[in-house]
C-alpha cells in the first residue's frame, strides 16, 4: 500500500468538489448508446478525486474497478472503500460480483475504460485545457526528447513538467511516478497539480502501450511527435491523432501508425516557436 503522502504529492492540494449526482449524469450523457446503471444511494457524496489502483485511493475518490489481465479490479473495491473510496465504477461483469456489495454507490457501464480519460478529466476540472501539451511516442528518443523540451522552456523562463520513463518534474521538483505514461486518471490528477503550481506547458512520453489502453483520454495535444520510423514503431493500428479544437492552436499533424509501413513519421523536434511564445504569455511570471 502507498502512502497517502506519496499519493498526494501527485495530486492538487485543493480539488474540486463535484458531487457524485453531477458526474452520473455526466456519464449519462457520455454513455448513451450504452447506458449507465447505478446502484445503491447516490445521496450528497461528492468526488475529489478518481483511481483505479485501490492502493492509490484517497478519501473522496471515485474507485474505478477494472477488468485486468489477471484479476477484476472490482476484487479490491472493499479495500479501496476502506481507504475512503465513496463510489465505484465498474463493467456489468463486476457489478454482478459479491465483491461489488461494497457499501458505496455502484455506476456500472459497459466498457469503463472507454470513459475513463474523459471522466478523469471531468472530475479534475479539465486541467489540461490550461496547459499547452506536448507528445511524444516512438521506439526510442522519448525521454531524451522531452526531457529537451521541458528544460528548454525553463530556460525560456516558461514554468514547464515533464512526465516520463525516469519519473515526473514539475517546475524544477522530481516527483516518482511509475509509468512512461501513467494511467488517465493518475494523468489528470498531475495536470490539475501543475496548474496549481502555475505551470504552463508539459511535455510528456507517450508509448504505443498507452494509446492502445487509451491512457491519454480526455485532453489533447498541442504538439505531438514520433522519434522514430512507423517501421520500427510496435504501435500496429493506433493512430497518433493531433487535431487541435482550441481557437489559437499550434499547427498539427495527424500520423497513422502501422506496422511494416515504409513511409517515415515525423521527427521529434522543439517546441513551435507559435507555441513558445503563447505558452510564455500564459505565464504567470511572463
Amino acid at each position: 500500500m502507498l502512502s497517502d503522502d506519496l499519493v498526494a504529492a501527485t495530486r492538487p492540494r485543493h480539488p474540486v468538489r463535484t458531487p457524485l449526482t453531477d458526474l452520473v449524469g455526466w456519464l449519462r450523457a457520455a454513455t448513451a448508446d450504452a447506458g449507465l446503471e447505478t446502484r445503491g444511494e447516490l445521496g450528497p457524496t461528492e468526488v475529489t478525486g478518481i483511481s483505479l489502483s485501490s492502493q492509490r485511493i484517497l478519501p473522496g475518490d471515485l474507485y474505478a474497478a477494472l477488468p485486468g489481465a489477471r484479476a477484476h479490479g472490482i476484487e479490491f473495491a472493499g479495500t479501496a472503500v476502506a481507504a475512503g473510496a465513496v463510489a465505484v465504477l465498474t463493467d456489468p461483469a463486476g457489478a454482478d460480483t459479491d465483491a461489488a456489495r461494497c457499501g458505496v454507490p455502484l455506476l456500472v457501464v459497459e466498457r469503463p475504460r472507454a470513459v475513463l480519460g474523459r471522466l478523469a478529466a471531468r472530475v479534475y476540472g479539465d486541467p489540461a485545457t490550461g496547459l499547452r501539451m506536448i507528445g511524444v511516442t516512438g521506439t526510442q528518443g522519448k525521454t531524451t526528447t522531452t526531457r529537451l523540451a521541458e528544460g528548454g522552456l525553463q530556460q525560456a523562463g516558461v514554468p514547464a513538467a515533464v512526465i516520463g520513463t525516469v519519473g515526473t518534474r514539475v517546475a524544477g521538483e522530481d516527483l516518482k511516478t511509475a509509468l512512461t505514461t501513467p494511467e488517465a486518471p493518475d494523468l489528470h490528477g498531475l495536470f490539475a497539480m501543475m496548474r496549481e503550481r502555475h505551470v504552463a506547458a508539459c511535455a510528456m512520453e507517450v508509448s504505443s502501450h498507452a494509446l492502445v489502453m487509451g491512457r491519454v483520454g480526455g485532453f489533447t495535444f498541442d504538439v505531438g511527435s514520433s522519434s522514430t520510423s512507423a517501421a520500427t514503431t510496435s504501435t500496429s493500428t493506433a493512430t497518433w491523432r493531433t487535431t487541435s479544437t482550441r481557437s489559437g492552436g499550434c499547427s498539427w499533424a495527424t500520423t497513422r501508425l502501422r506496422r511494416r509501413s515504409t513511409s517515415a513519421t515525423p521527427t521529434a523536434g522543439a517546441l513551435p516557436t507559435s507555441c513558445a511564445s503563447r505558452a510564455r504569455r500564459s505565464s504567470p511570471s511572463a
